[in-house]
C-alpha cells in the first residue's frame, strides 16, 4: 500500500512542475454560441484557430515569454449542457528546445563524471542550477499565463471550472 501512496504523491509533484495543464469547463451556452464567442474575439488579443469541434489559441502579448501557453479545446455538447476539453501547454519548439538543453547538461556531466573523454578537470554538478533556475522561472510564468488565459475563458463563455 505504501507505494501506491507514494505513487499518488508523485503524480502530484509532477502535476505542479509539468509545463502542461489539463482542466474541464461547462457551459450553459450552445456549441454554435461558443464558437461564435472565441471566433469574434480581438486578433489583437489573442490568436485563435477554428476547426470543426476544436479550438486553438494563445495570448498575443508585446514581451517574449518562449513558455506563452499554447490553449487547445475540445467542445463536446450534451443535452443542456457543453463540456469543453482544455489543454493548456508550451509551443513544441520550446517543449523540444528545452529538451535538448536539458539533454546537453546531462550528457556534459555524466561523460565529465565518468571520465569518458580525457578532460583535465570534471565538470561540477553545480552547472545544473542553471537549468534548474532557467526551468523553475520558465515555469512560474508558463503558470502565470495559463491562468490568465483561463480566467479570460471563464468570463468569454460564461462557464465554470470542474
Amino acid at each position: 500500500m505504501k507505494w501506491k501512496e507514494s505513487l499518488e504523491k508523485l503524480k502530484l509533484v509532477l502535476k505542479k512542475v509539468w509545463l502542461r495543464e489539463r482542466y474541464i469547463l461547462y457551459t450553459n451556452l450552445s456549441q454554435k454560441e461558443i464558437m461564435d464567442r472565441i471566433d469574434s474575439i480581438s486578433d489583437q488579443k489573442y490568436f485563435h484557430r477554428i476547426i470543426k469541434n476544436q479550438f486553438q489559441m494563445y495570448r498575443m502579448i508585446e514581451y517574449r515569454n518562449a513558455y506563452l501557453p499554447f490553449l487547445q479545446g475540445t467542445i463536446f455538447p450534451e443535452s443542456k449542457i457543453t463540456f469543453i476539453s482544455i489543454i493548456v501547454k508550451i509551443h513544441p519548439v520550446a517543449a523540444f528546445l528545452t529538451f535538448l538543453f536539458y539533454c546537453i547538461v546531462f550528457a556534459l556531466c555524466i561523460t565529465s563524471q565518468l571520465n569518458m573523454f580525457d578532460l583535465d578537470k570534471k565538470v561540477s554538478p553545480v552547472i545544473l542550477l542553471a537549468p534548474i533556475g532557467w526551468y523553475s522561472i520558465g515555469l512560474f510564468l508558463f503558470k502565470k499565463e495559463a491562468k490568465i488565459v483561463k480566467e479570460y475563458l471563464l468570463q468569454l463563455l460564461e462557464a465554470k471550472s470542474s
